[in-house]
């Protein structure tokens, strides 16, 4: 099987939840690997050397079972194995798809659509002070666990540094992938339906599973009661984020490009 649907992002945006609760649906089937990072190459030939390997991490359909098998952040704030399995009906059709965070930061959108032309792409939107404040705890995470390239100092610092270095054109870390509107209209002009955009918090509380349909509907399966799963969160600390000052100066440096959102796409996510 081809992929029928990429969720591409954004990262610490709840991708690792809605690729589980997709996959909890009777007809979806699970990519080996929740992340292959395929797409995120600036090497087209790498992407036609590394096409059979991509493809081979989904299903075949004359394969008794699907297996995902993954990693989830646990209790102890650790990676632990988070793996599944599901059985193949040969007498059900199915789709299946992955879940790469960062694709929509990384990836060259005219390549998939070169790729993969009909593929269904989710797109996954968080108040972007939240996300980027995720971001630099999972990144501060890893520099605990010993990982080299992780220390970032403190988050107000930080949050400057970031800052400064967009303004002025810079490479920067975290904060750009905050600002949708910088990449968004080109994946939009490329794929046009075929690119939903979500908020993530809609896949919490009330509204989860009539959103959860919206995504069925979005990926042409029949709707479904996924409120069993809904209760569960993956890959996530569960910590609310709190209001500081380094959360008040991104929430200001992110709103024209929220406005521009909510202006050209009608979207918006208060």
């Amino acid at each position: 099987m081809k992929p029928s649907f990429i969720i591409i992002g954004g990262v610490k945006c709840a991708s690792s939840s809605l690729y589980r609760y997709i996959n909890f649906h009777p007809q979806v089937l699970p990519c080996k690997t929740k992340e292959p990072g395929y797409f995120n190459t600036s090497s087209r030939l790498k992407l036609f050397w590394k096409y059979k390997s991509y493809i081979d991490l989904f299903p075949k359909l004359n394969d008794r079972q699907a297996v995902g098998d993954w990693l989830d952040l646990g209790e102890d704030n650790k990676m632990i194995p988070s793996s599944f399995t599901k059985s193949i009906d040969k007498n059900k059709e199915y789709i299946t798809g992955e879940a790469t965070a960062n694709t929509f930061a990384l990836a060259n959108p005219k390549w998939i659509k070169m790729m993969l032309p009909n593929v269904k792409l989710i797109l996954l939107l968080r108040d972007p002070a939240d996300r980027f404040i995720s971001h630099f705890n999972m990144l501060k995470r890893f520099h605990s666990e010993g990982r080299k390239g992780y220390d970032l100092g403190t988050l107000d610092l930080f949050v400057d540094q970031e800052i400064k270095a967009y303004e002025q054109g810079e490479k920067t870390r975290i904060i750009s992938q905050g600002v949708y509107m910088d990449k968004l209209p080109l994946w939009k002009q490329i794929f046009g339906d075929n690119l939903e955009l979500f908020k993530t918090k809609d896949f919490n509380g009330a509204l989860a599973n009539e959103t959860m349909n919206k995504v069925c509907k979005h990926l042409d399966i029949p709707t479904f009661d996924f409120n069993p799963i809904l209760k569960v969160k993956y890959n996530s600390t569960g910590k609310k984020m709190e209001p500081t000052l380094a959360s008040e100066k991104l929430k200001q440096f992110y709103s024209p490009s929220l406005d521009q959102l909510k202006l050209q796409y009608g979207f918006s996510l208060d």
